[in-house]
């Protein structure tokens, strides 16, 4: 059974992926990009972060003043565990859609090989499964 938090986390954790995605097709974040993993892991770990902690801040315009509330130990320890459990969702969800954008990528290039190569292709000779050596 699935609770309200996971599947908080779980949307959280698509709607992060979803706005890293953006982010890499922005010429505002040039450092994310495809290419770059270790940048994309610390935006995953920084926005799970983000959803995790039960901080709250307040700014004040007319005095001035920031309020920060919610700054306990007993919140900051259980924020850890839920930031980890937070970013493994990330991790997991953005292996899915990018396996899956994987995929259509590959499928695209084989359907335009397929048109490029005309109504003259050859069908590929099947392939056959190896036979292991008699021992």
């Amino acid at each position: 059974m699935i609770s309200a938090s996971s599947s908080t986390e779980a949307t959280f954790a698509l709607a992060l992926i979803v706005f890293i995605q953006w982010l890499k097709k922005t010429p505002y974040f040039p450092w994310l990009s495809q290419q770059s993993a270790k940048a994309n892991r610390l935006a995953a770990i920084v926005g799970s972060g983000l959803s995790s902690f039960g901080i709250h801040f307040n700014w004040s315009a007319s005095n001035h003043s920031l309020l920060i509330t919610g700054l306990s130990l007993t919140v900051v320890l259980p924020a850890l565990y839920h930031w980890g459990i937070q970013f493994l969702y990330t991790h997991a969800g953005y292996k899915g859609v990018s396996a899956v954008q994987d995929g259509l990528t590959l499928l695209q290039e084989l359907i335009q090989v397929q048109r490029d190569a005309g109504p003259n292709m050859k069908p590929a000779p099947p392939i056959l499964p190896t036979q292991a050596p008699k021992a």
